[in-house]
């Protein structure tokens, strides 16, 4: 193998073309990695930086996923409550319109400091 100036030796240009062909992304899917196998070479510690890196990107994707659910959860909850209230005072034209205001007001207010 080639020797660097400071006497290394230089990864091999087979080695270069399987990391290229093997670092082709999956459709997109942060869940690919490289994984690859052999000796311990530059080559090799920036592909293990790589999937590491990938590793921690997907799990950070993954828990702004949940947090978004959470939150779209947490916002569809008031709403169906606020909707039924409107929707029963619809039908029912004798309702009392203030009361409707109050429990409205309150389902928000609970909304809100949760």
């Amino acid at each position: 193998m080639p020797r660097t100036a400071g006497g290394g030796q230089r990864p091999s240009a087979e080695r270069l073309m399987k990391v290229s062909v093997e670092g082709q992304p999956a459709s997109g899917s942060l869940s690919h990695r490289i994984r690859l196998e052999g000796r311990k070479d530059e080559i090799r510690e920036l592909v293990d930086a790589f999937d590491t890196m990938l590793a921690r990107l997907e799990a950070h994707v993954a828990e702004q996923r949940r947090s978004a659910a959470n939150a779209s959860h947490e916002l569809r909850t008031p709403l169906a409550i606020s909707r039924s209230l409107l929707d029963a005072a619809r039908n029912d034209p004798t309702h009392d319109r203030g009361e409707l205001v109050d429990r409205l007001h309150a389902v928000n207010a609970r909304a809100i400091v949760s």
